[in-house]
This record gives C-alpha cells, structure tokens and sequence, in this order.
C-alpha cells in the first residue's frame, strides 16, 4: 500500500463524513496502513483544505450544544475526537451562551411546579454533568424562579 492508496481511501472516508486529522489517521493505522502513509496522506488532504480540525470542531460543537450539552462537555467531546485543546477551546467559545438552552431544560423541569430539594439537587448535577457552569445553571434557576409559576407556589 502506498501515500495515494491512503489518500484515496481516506477520500472516501471523507465523502461518507468529516473526521479529524487524529481520527483519520487513526482509521488509516486500522487499515494497516503505515505510519508514513497516513501521515502522508492526512497532510496532503489538510493542504487540500479537504481535512480542518477547526471546522470540523465547530460543527461538532454546535451540534452537541443543540442536543443540550455545555462547553465544557462539548470540550471533552472535542478533546475525545483527536481535537487538540486549544481548538477545541476556541471552538466552544464561539458557540452562543448557554441561557436559552439552560432556560429550556429548567422551564421543562418546572412545568409541573417547583420541584422538591432533591429533585432540584439531581437536576443541577444532572447539568453540570452535561458541561454546564454552575453560575450558568444558578442564572437560570433564578430567572425561573422570577417567573410566575415560583410566586404562585410561595
């Protein structure tokens, strides 16, 4: 197997989806390419403009950051792709602050009422496992309990 055997095949990787340079280069390894040949291969796609981590890790954030998630998880999810910190940092900060994803998920909890203390316990760290901040999350539940359904409640 050669350099042009490895981009052709990581062509095709390609078309079915976007990958990161790690991870290509990782399925190129898995195929029993040499180390010299998907190395060869990733960077001939990267001067291309065929293969970028950035764009790739921007479209990975948003759509964690549509299925809920906070920064840092998107973070970890980026890191976990092959995505070097730093882009995966830059990434996440270009994605919107989390209020109006954090308002959805608290008014969906709330709409039955107030939740009892523990109920509100697990949900917080039910968000923080998600990759939420907790001075995110706090704004929330503050804006929430300014909403009409706290007053009747008290």
């Amino acid at each position: 197997m050669t350099v042009e055997d490895a981009k052709l095949y990581a062509a095709r990787l390609l078309s079915a989806r976007p990958y990161s340079a790690a991870a290509l280069t990782s399925k190129l390894l898995g195929r029993g390419f040499t180390e010299d040949d998907a190395a060869g291969a990733v960077a001939s796609l990267v001067s291309g403009g065929y293969l970028d981590d950035q764009s790739y890790a921007r479209t990975v954030a948003k759509h964690y950051t549509g299925r809920g998630y906070g920064r840092r998880r998107v973070e970890a999810e980026l890191h976990r792709r092959g995505i070097d910190r730093e882009t995966a940092r830059e990434a996440a900060e270009e994605l919107p602050e989390p209020d109006d994803t954090l308002d959805a998920l608290v008014s969906e909890m709330f709409k039955n009422g107030p939740p009892d203390e523990r109920a509100l316990r697990r949900f917080t760290e039910r968000l923080r496992r998600r990759g939420f901040d907790w001075p995110d999350i706090r704004d929330a539940l503050s804006r929430e309990r300014e909403g009409p359904l706290w007053s009747d409640a008290e």
